[in-house]
């Protein structure tokens, strides 16, 4: 069977759980594994339907994993934002969701999660609704969404970005700082998109409070790749380099409600192509950025942080 690694993360007793694509027989589908021993056998834990698509894992304080994606329909937008709760033991749960506004009909946007995390009992998904937005001029266009999930109560609350932002704008990773806010890491852009990387500052009750700007990026596929929470209080970005710097393996670290970035990280390697893709951050800041380094090899930085 071949695969490709997607996402991985450790619950709170110390298991690795890895979602991958495994592409057999039955075509590529998403895969959900659990590891219970460092080095031990991989565990079944769930396989994703055809066309489905699982695009980032989420862990609970309780151990329950949520795999975040997507979810063909029968309608017109063909995809809905989707998630698939994992109990311990237990098969999992799946449920969907459709944006829908004042304006907007049911599935005429498409929803593409990029990432997810859990604010206590709400899981939070991030990422792009595409479609005809009551203020895009009649353009068809990506923005900004931000999806709360009571996991318990089954209650969903949406958050879509306004033109007052941006023409288009997306979010491509989230974390949760030490106060409960959401904390996105994604682009903007006008109609022709000519991404600028921002770091956004969301409070649940308040929404936006807050946004700093990365630089302009050479094309989406520069990220913002991944955003982490310190505890030293401050928030790790990892991206591709911005113009004028493409070729960098790129971290950066901002203080809350600052514009100015507290410590740059930038590896740049015989003019050669490089790129931060994940992080972790350890109990006493120190940063664990991944990626790839000069001729394409996989790379890791440890930086103190």
């Amino acid at each position: 069977v071949e695969c490709a690694p997607i996402d991985m993360a450790v619950t709170p007793k110390g298991s690795l759980v890895m979602l991958a694509y495994r592409t057999g027989v039955d075509g590529t589908r998403w895969w959900l594994g659990e590891m219970p021993v460092w080095g031990g056998v991989a565990l079944n834990r769930g396989l994703g339907g055809q066309d489905e698509t699982g695009m980032a894992l989420a862990v609970q304080a309780s151990g329950m994993v949520a795999v975040c994606g997507t979810t063909p329909t029968q309608d017109a937008d063909g995809f809905d934002a989707a998630v698939w709760a994992f109990e311990a033991g237990e098969p999992g749960v799946a449920r969907t969701f459709d944006y829908t506004a004042p304006g907007i009909l049911p599935h005429s946007m498409v929803e593409k999660v990029r990432d997810c995390a859990f604010a206590g009992d709400k899981l939070v998904l991030v990422g792009e609704a595409f479609g005809e937005h009551v203020d895009a001029q009649m353009k068809f266009i990506d923005r900004h969404f931000v999806l709360e999930y009571e996991v318990a109560t089954e209650v969903e609350a949406w958050r879509v970005a306004t033109g007052t932002v941006a023409m288009q704008s997306g979010a491509t990773a989230v974390t949760v700082d030490g106060e409960g806010n959401y904390l996105t890491a994604g682009y903007i852009c006008g109609l022709t998109c000519d991404p600028a990387a921002e770091l956004w500052t969301l409070v649940p009750e308040d929404g936006l409070v807050w946004r700093v700007p990365l630089g302009e990026l050479p094309s989406k596929a520069f990220g913002p790749h991944d955003v982490a929470w310190s505890p030293a209080g401050y928030a790790v970005v990892a991206l591709g380099g911005t113009v004028g710097d493409e070729k960098a393996f790129s971290v950066r670290a901002f203080a809350p409600y600052t514009f100015d970035a507290l410590w740059t990280f930038s590896h740049k390697e015989g003019g050669l192509f490089q790129m931060a893709f994940a992080l972790a951050v350890g109990a006493y800041g120190q940063v664990y950025a991944g990626g790839f380094g000069a001729g394409g090899y996989p790379a890791v930085a440890y930086i103190a942080g």
